[in-house]
């Protein structure tokens, strides 16, 4: 796996061009399509920031409950998944 030095003073100075964000979506309707249509899944725990995000399909066709954490951040996102994973 290639390694790129990151742009920028912080993690959210580099974009993501609208050709590749095109392409992963598509790639990952492929992907996402094949794991769960099969209705194995009840629900999918999906942390990413927005602009990744972008590049997912239409979710609601897999019916699946999708569930984004509401922080950003690594933290909350981990403490998120943690009470997902715990729920009371």
């Amino acid at each position: 796996m290639s390694y790129d030095k990151p742009e920028g003073t912080s993690w959210g100075d580099k974009t993501i061009m609208k050709k590749t964000v095109e392409s992963a979506k598509a790639i990952n309707e492929d992907y996402l399509g094949k794991k769960l249509k099969g209705k194995k899944y009840r629900e999918v725990f999906i942390a990413m920031g927005k602009e990744y995000a972008a590049a997912l399909p239409d979710l609601s066709q897999f019916g699946v409950n999708i569930v984004f954490p509401a922080g950003g951040g690594p933290g909350p996102n981990a403490q998120a998944l943690k009470e997902w994973f715990n729920p009371r």
